[in-house]
């Protein structure tokens, strides 16, 4: 309700396993269920973190329809505009390591004793399905394990965490190329499309020991990274406390500027080179007769970028003349060109570029 009353979105936040799957020890959701548990096989007892964890068996009819009623009852309260998913299927909090086939011995469950990997995959996608049916406008976002299992896994889904799951480090320039590296092998790789990843920017205290580090050294460089990679973006951030007001200020500003620029940012046209020190990366975002080119320098040394304005090279179909100016940094120069140039632009080193380009009317 106080999310509400300040204009925010709650969201729902499940798990399809046990009710604190960070604890040493699992606990069931239901202890007088005991038949819904999952009975570890020989791959999840190699595995010490799954084998302590007392999961529910999501292959399990019985136990799941309780979840999906559980869900139901709490999407019926009105109070939520989002609902997520997070785990794995074995009880524990869903890492690379609990990413192994599903192997619950149970004779009683809705899959063969030993093989739930494919009955448990199905469960999940029945969950989102019920989720998407019975509240359409829902955001439903989704973390392990569905973002290891694949885009097929991802039908009635919003977002998707990225599977950097652990934060980014210290340094910004760094994050930014690791951010727009991570999302090349999701898309290019896994086939994810860009506009359902989630970039996940800043360092995490997920070990509560160590000082959260904040740095305010390119900023403007991780943020564009971040916007040029997808429209969905999470923040690991400290406290108010924690940031300066003029960085409060640049993501406040950077934010709104991306959420203006909602239309072209779901489209993604990855110009060839991959983040590297020695060359220039980037990315066109082309609807129609306008569009935007980020381009990203990482290196020490200022570099040329190159980019075909064709539909193969940037998705520009738009014949004619168009003119190509320097939004970021402002005050850059400006071009001239036509369907089928190659526009040459230099960006300075360790720096982020960000280009308008528009057809002449």
């Amino acid at each position: 309700e106080h999310a509400r009353d300040l204009g925010m979105g709650a969201v729902m936040w499940s798990s399809m396993t046990n009710t604190h799957h960070w604890s040493p020890l699992g606990r069931p959701f239901r202890a007088d269920q005991p038949d819904w548990l999952l009975t570890p096989g020989p791959v999840s007892r190699a595995i010490s973190i799954i084998a302590s964890a007392k999961g529910n068996c999501v292959a399990n009819r019985p136990f799941f329809e309780w979840l999906s009623r559980i869900n139901r009852e709490g999407f019926s309260t009105g109070l939520y505009r989002g609902w997520a998913m997070d785990g794995s299927f074995f009880g524990d909090g869903g890492w690379y390591s609990s990413i192994v086939p599903v192997d619950c011995m149970s004779a009683t469950h809705d899959h063969l004793p030993g093989d739930a990997n494919w009955a448990s995959q199905n469960a999940l996608d029945r969950l989102f399905a019920d989720v998407r049916a019975q509240r359409p406008d829902t955001l439903i976002f989704t973390c392990r394990p569905a973002q290891d299992l694949g885009v097929f896994s991802l039908r009635n889904v919003d977002v998707c965490f990225t599977l950097l799951e652990t934060g980014t480090g210290a340094s910004n320039l760094q994050a930014g190329d690791e951010i727009r590296r991570w999302s090349r092998y999701r898309v290019h790789h896994h086939f994810v499309p860009h506009y359902i990843d989630q970039p996940l920017l800043f360092p995490s205290r997920a070990d509560r020991t160590t000082p959260l580090v904040w740095s305010s050294e390119h900023l403007d460089y991780i943020l564009l990274s971040a916007i040029s990679s997808s429209p969905n973006l999470l923040f690991y951030m400290p406290t108010k406390s924690g940031i300066p007001d003029r960085d409060k200020a640049t993501i406040r500003r950077w934010l709104d500027w991306a959420r203006a620029q909602e239309e072209l940012l779901k489209v993604r046209r990855d110009l060839p080179e991959w983040p590297e020190p020695d060359r220039v990366d980037g990315s066109a975002h082309i609807v129609g007769d306008r569009g935007l080119v980020f381009l990203f320098n990482p290196g020490d040394q200022p570099r040329e970028a190159e980019f075909a304005l064709t539909e193969e090279g940037t998705g520009w179909r738009k014949r004619g003349r168009c003119r190509i100016s320097q939004a970021h940094p402002a005050g850059g120069p400006r071009q001239v060109a036509r369907h089928g140039d190659t526009v040459r632009w230099v960006v300075p080193p360790a720096s982020a570029v960000v280009l308008t380009v528009a057809a002449e009317r």
